[in-house]
C-alpha cells in the first residue's frame, strides 16, 4: 500500500498522519514528547508534518534581554527545519487558510493536506481591545524582529527628552502584566548602562495599567516587591489607567491626558489565534479560547486536539487555565503520552486526564528576578536571579541556545561587574525589601 502524505513524500506502508498547526511551547513538546516514546516503543509508522508561519520559534522569556541587547538572536531561537531533523518531524512553512475538521483537511495556499490526528497550537497575537492605534512608534515583544527594533531604538536614540514637560517620556510600557513589568525593569536597567537615565522629575520609562495594580495575576506580596523594584529603577508607574488611542508619539489617556513618547510598547494582553475554524460549530469561551475536555481534544470531533494559548482546560479546582509557557510545555507532553498509548498502541486502558501541576515560575526582572514556587513562596535577590537563569537554560530549545546563553550571560556579567555597575544606588534597598517580604512569606508557609 503506497500512502501519500500531502507534501511530496510517499510511504510504502500505512501510516498515522499527525499534523501539528503552529509550533510554539506547546508544539515543541508534543514533538520532543512524541520523538521520545518513538525510540522507547518503536513507533515507526508515525509521520508528523509540522505547519508554521514562521521559520523559527522564539524562547520568548528572553525577549527582554534580547531587546537591551544582553543576549543575542541565536541564543533565543531556533530553526524550525532543523529541530524536525533532531526530533523527527517534517516542516512546512505557510499560514494555514482554514481547517475542515469533519474531513480532516488543513488547507494552506490554498493546498489542502489530509490527516489522521490534528494538534492545534496556533498561539496567540496581541489583543489591541479596541483601541485605535497609528504610526510606528508602537511595538510589541513577542519575536525577535520586535526586540531587535526595540534595541535599535535604545542604540541610535540620542538625549532622551529635554523638555521639561513630565509628559514626555523616552519610553511608554502599556500594561502592568509580566510581560510589561519585565521589559520596563529590563530597559530601566539598559538606560542605567548606557548613561541615558533622567531625574525624579521627569522620568524616562513610565508603565501603564488599567487594573488597579501591576501583576494583577500574582500574589499582593509579588506586586508590592516588584513595584520597589521598579521604582529603586526609577521607572514611574501608573494604575486605573485606561488608554483610549495612540497617535505616532501621541497618548491618549481616558482622563483626557496626552502622553507623548518616543518609543511605545504594548504588553496590555494577548487573544488567540482561532482564524482559521471559521463556523464550525466550535465551543470558545468569552476571550476566544477554544473549549477542551479533560483529554484536551474537542468534544465532539474526534483526534482533534488543542493545545497552547488556544486551548481554554479546566483543571480540577474549576479554574481556567492561564496563557503561559509551562501550562503549553505540561500540555504538548501529556498529549503525546495520550496518543502514543490510547491511539498508537490501543492502549486503552491507560487513558488519563491532564492535570496542571504547578512546580512554580519566574518573572525575570533584570538583577532583581523573582521565583514564585508552588505555595506562593517567593525568592527574591541573588537567589531567585540565580533560579531564573537556570530555569531559562534548561528549558532552551537546543544545546547550541545553551552554550550560547551560557557564554553570553558570563560575559555580560564580567562587563557589569568590571565597569562598577552590578547595583545601582538605590536597587540595594530594592533587594533588601525583596528579601525581607520573601523571609515574610517563608515564614508565614512554614
Amino acid at each position: 500500500m503506497i500512502s501519500h502524505i500531502g507534501s511530496g513524500h510517499y510511504f510504502t506502508h500505512p501510516v498515522t498522519r499527525i499534523v501539528v498547526v503552529g509550533f510554539g511551547f506547546g508544539g515543541f513538546s508534543f514533538c520532543k514528547k512524541m520523538r521520545r516514546r518513538s525510540w522507547r516503543k518503536g513507533m515507526q509508522d508515525v509521520d508528523i508534518l509540522v505547519i508554521s508561519d514562521r521559520r523559527y520559534i522564539t524562547f520568548t522569556p528572553l525577549l527582554p534581554e534580547l531587546a537591551v541587547s544582553r543576549l543575542s538572536v541565536e541564543s533565543a531561537s531556533a530553526d524550525i527545519e532543523s529541530l524536525g531533523k533532531v526530533l523527527g518531524f517534517r516542516f512546512m512553512l505557510g499560514r494555514v487558510d482554514g481547517i475542515d475538521m469533519r474531513a480532516r483537511k488543513v488547507s494552506v495556499k490554498g493546498r489542502e493536506i489530509g490527516y489522521d490526528i490534528m494538534v492545534l497550537s496556533t498561539g496567540s497575537s496581541d489583543n489591541l481591545h479596541g483601541i485605535s492605534i497609528s504610526g510606528e512608534n508602537v511595538i510589541s515583544l513577542r519575536n525577535v524582529e520586535d526586540a531587535s527594533v526595540v534595541a535599535e531604538k535604545l542604540l541610535r536614540s540620542k538625549t532622551i527628552w529635554e523638555n521639561p514637560d513630565k509628559s514626555h517620556y523616552q519610553i511608554t510600557v502599556i500594561g502592568g502584566g509580566q510581560t510589561g513589568v519585565e521589559a520596563a525593569s529590563f530597559l530601566a536597567e539598559r538606560l542605567m548602562e548606557i548613561g541615558r537615565t533622567t531625574s525624579k522629575d521627569s522620568p524616562g520609562i513610565i508603565l501603564l495599567e488599567a487594573s488597579g495594580r501591576i501583576l494583577s495575576r500574582e500574589p499582593d506580596e509579588v506586586s508590592e516587591i516588584s513595584q520597589r523594584i521598579l521604582r529603586s529603577k526609577g521607572v514611574e508607574y501608573r494604575t486605573n489607567i485606561n488608554v483610549k488611542n495612540i497617535d505616532g508619539s501621541r497618548i491618549l489617556l481616558g482622563s483626557g491626558e496626552i502622553l507623548h513618547s518616543g518609543t511605545i510598547i504594548w504588553a496590555a494582553g494577548i487573544r488567540p489565534n482561532t482564524w482559521m475554524f471559521g463556523t464550525q460549530g466550535i465551543l470558545q469561551t468569552e476571550g476566544g479560547r477554544i473549549v477542551v475536555n479533560a483529554r484536551l481534544e474537542i468534544p465532539g470531533i474526534k483526534n482533534a486536539y488543542v493545545i497552547g494559548d488556544i486551548a481554554s482546560p479546566i483543571v480540577g479546582d474549576g479554574k481556567i487555565l492561564a496563557e503561559n509557557a509551562s501550562v503549553a510545555v505540561q500540555e504538548g507532553k501529556f498529549l503525546a503520552r495520550h496518543i502514543a498509548n490510547s491511539i498508537l498502541q490501543g492502549k486503552h486502558n491507560e487513558v488519563e486526564v491532564f492535570r496542571y501541576r504547578n512546580f512554580g515560575h519566574v518573572i525575570p526582572l533584570g538583577q532583581d528576578s523573582l521565583f514564585i514556587g508552588p505555595k506562593n513562596r517567593v525568592l527574591a535577590g541573588p537567589l531567585g536571579r540565580g533560579i531564573a537563569w537556570f530555569i531559562h537554560f534548561i528549558e532552551l530549545f537546543t544545546n547550541q541556545n545553551r552554550v550560547r546563553f551560557l557564554l553570553e550571560s558570563i560575559l555580560h556579567r564580567a562587563k557589569t561587574v568590571r565597569s562598577g555597575k552590578d547595583r545601582s544606588p538605590g536597587r540595594a534597598s530594592a533587594c533588601h525589601g525583596c528579601q525581607e517580604s520573601s523571609q515574610t512569606m517563608e515564614r508565614q508557609t512554614l
